[in-house]
This record gives C-alpha cells, structure tokens and sequence, in this order.
C-alpha cells in the first residue's frame, strides 16, 4: 500500500482591509499527480499538536482508500440506474 506524504503548514491570507488570518493546511499529491490541500483551522484555534494528530488521520484515511477520487474508478451511471431498478422492481 502505498501511502501518500501529507504534509502540515501555515498559511496567511491579508484581506484587502489590511487584517491577515493565519490557519493550518495539509497538502498531499492524490493518485493522479495533482496536489491538493485541506483547511483544518486558524492557529489561534487549533493547537500544532492536534493539527499534527489531524494530519496523521489524513495520512492513515488516504492509505487505506488509495486512488478513491479517481473518476475512471467511479461505476457508469447507466449501470448504476440497471442495478436500481433491479433491486426495486418488486416494490414497484
């Protein structure tokens, strides 16, 4: 299995009005060679150690689905609408 590094950092933001917002993000490389990052909070808010345990979870959630944002891996909707109407033909 191979897991993907997810890595924790800071990021600031300066609105136009001049006040600046500092959070944590998580950035990683899905399967299809794309990065991709997630907000977990301001870091007035969030602690560095529960930002590193929520970085961890990431990291162990993306390990154990591999590839689970991959479309080509999605079923066809036709095929999803058969097997629909198949499993409800005796309520219908």
């Amino acid at each position: 299995m191979n897991t993907p590094n997810v890595s924790l950092h800071q990021q600031t933001d300066r609105k136009a009005s001049g006040k600046s917002y500092t959070y944590w993000v998580l950035r990683w490389h899905g399967p299809d060679g794309r990065r991709r990052g997630e907000r977990l909070g301001p870091v007035t808010k969030l602690s560095k150690r529960k930002a590193e345990k929520l970085r961890k979870v990431k990291e162990l959630e993306l390990g154990m689905n591999p590839g689970r944002n991959i479309p080509a891996r999605a079923p066809l909707l036709q095929a999803f609408v058969d097997d629909y109407l198949k499993s409800r033909k005796s309520e219908v």
